[in-house]
């Protein structure tokens, strides 16, 4: 297949491909290439060369999303994920990405913060309310900690607000 072809085809997390003008031709094909790596299941190799590329465009909404998700999907030590939480906590002083939002929330309950995670997912419902992943995290959250009222009433709206989470 086609680079272009294979992008294209489905993942679990959105990847927020915004700002990518910025990158040089090089660094926009080792995204490309983090990104089908992060897509056919190669978390970790997408984790070290969206690393490579994150420290050249720190700011890049995409490469921080790339980055941290990747992190989370290959499971890096606490460490590791703590300082891509500190990369996340800087981005969110001077912008505001549900996306960017729910890898902290993510992070946060990797690390064993599940309240801090709660948090954070209950402050992208109040700034994004119709952004269904942050529901279903928070559903799937409220199920771990076996508040199933809570659970069935989150999952059930990220439905409503896109069926596809069914999935």
């Amino acid at each position: 297949l086609e680079l272009n072809e294979q992008l294209s085809r489905g993942t679990e997390h959105e990847l927020a491909e915004e700002h990518l003008g910025e990158l040089s031709t090089i660094d926009l094909s080792r995204y490309k290439k983090a990104v089908l790596q992060y897509k056919t299941g190669d978390a970790s190799s997408a984790f070290v060369t969206s690393q490579q590329i994150e420290l050249l465009y720190p700011t890049n909404t995409s490469l921080l999303n790339l980055y941290s998700l990747s992190a989370i999907a290959s499971d890096q030590e606490p460490q590791v994920l703590l300082e891509v939480r500190k990369k996340i906590h800087s981005y969110l002083q001077n912008n505001y990405h549900p996306l960017i939002s729910l890898n902290k929330a993510l992070i946060d309950e990797k690390i064993e913060s599940p309240e801090e995670a709660r948090k954070t997912l209950h402050s992208i419902i109040q700034d994004s309310p119709q952004f269904a992943k942050a529901y279903f995290e928070l559903g799937r959250m409220e199920m771990k900690a076996k508040e199933f009222s809570l659970a069935r009433r989150s999952l059930q709206y990220a439905i409503s607000l896109d069926p596809r989470t069914r999935e």
